[in-house]
């Protein structure tokens, strides 16, 4: 598996992180595509994860302030899925924000993610919310520690 890690839309990634995206969010799931597509593309990393060079995987990265990130649009294709293919993007996209100095990391996990989550160091920190009509909680990481 090959990970690449772009910044912005204006490259050759971006396009396999929206397909993707797209299939898992507003196909699968049912998300209105105004709310997936919410135009803070642009200045985000993006990473996608690529298995014999498809693309299989999806994480967007955006910095918050006071040095902080947080973890966006985890998505695997459903054939593609139980594979470890998020782990590794995850894990991937932990040790970047560490290498920049950035001390934690929130993601909203939808409520049938938590576990994987929490097997990776994430703590849930809220109670439910809905998002997109999906339940979440909102979850951290601490990379200094």
């Amino acid at each position: 598996m090959e990970i690449k890690q772009v910044i912005g839309t204006e490259n050759t990634v971006y396009p396999d992180a929206l397909a993707i995206r797209k299939t898992v969010f507003i196909e699968e799931q049912g998300v209105d595509a105004d709310l997936e597509l919410d135009h803070q593309d642009e200045d985000t990393k993006h990473y996608v994860a690529y298995v014999g060079g498809e693309a299989v995987a999806t994480a967007r990265l955006k910095p918050l302030f006071n040095k902080r990130v947080r973890i966006q649009r985890v998505a695997t294709l459903k054939q593609h899925r139980r594979n470890g293919y998020n782990t590794q993007v995850i894990k991937r996209v932990l040790a970047d924000a560490r290498a920049e100095d950035f001390y934690e990391a929130v993601l909203d996990a939808q409520e049938t993610a938590i576990g994987f989550y929490e097997k990776m160091g994430f703590e849930v920190v809220s109670e439910p919310f809905l998002e997109a009509g999906i339940r979440h909680r909102k979850m951290m990481y601490r990379l200094d520690d």
